[in-house]
């Protein structure tokens, strides 16, 4: 099972390797031209070009089309490094393998939870084992006495434990499964 889970993770990061590869060669091959053409030509003679550009006559002032150019470039730079850090933080919280646990059964009750961002366990609930009813939510809010579903009346929280201790536990536990792989 953890083989599976690693050949997944491989193939989706090699898709990730090729997209910076190409955002590397789509960065790379104009700025080796620029500094290719910047090279062959002395400070001096770059400045004399730019003060020659930005004071002909165009349709519109040379400084206005250095101005539109350079927020431009700045701009698709910023586009691509913000969609290349949207599409990471995607794959990387689909590569994080426990993600995919959201569902087990402790102390007699069947607890669904989900995750934040950061990897932390939210929305912890727990549900009858027979009928599948929502019992609580962690921290419970209004019932504090689950140890029989209200609709089936199936036993369900161990006699022992109290729902606010269960709420306490759980957490830990699924930690625990996440940790010994368990899941």
């Amino acid at each position: 099972m953890h083989t599976d889970k690693r050949k997944k993770i491989v193939a989706e990061s090699s898709g990730s390797m090729s997209r910076k590869i190409l955002i590397g060669v789509m960065i790379g091959v104009p700025t080796t031209v620029v500094v290719d053409v910047v090279s062959n030509f002395s400070i001096l003679a770059v400045l004399r070009w730019t003060w020659a550009f930005l004071t002909d006559e165009h349709s519109l002032p040379g400084w206005l089309l250095v101005a539109v150019s350079t927020v431009a470039i700045v701009g698709l730079v910023v586009f691509a490094i913000a969609w290349s850090n949207s599409e990471a933080r995607i794959k990387a919280k689909s590569l994080i393998p426990f993600m995919h646990y959201t569902t087990d059964t402790f102390y007699g009750v069947k607890w669904r939870w989900s995750y934040s961002e950061d990897g932390k366990i939210i929305n912890l609930t727990m549900f009858c084992l027979e009928c599948d009813i929502q019992l609580a939510s962690c921290p419970p809010l209004h019932r504090t006495d689950v140890n029989t579903c209200g609709r089936c009346g199936t036993q369900c929280l161990d006699s022992e434990m109290s729902i606010l201790s269960a709420c306490n536990n759980v957490p830990l536990e699924i930690q625990r499964n996440i940790r010994a792989g368990d899941y």
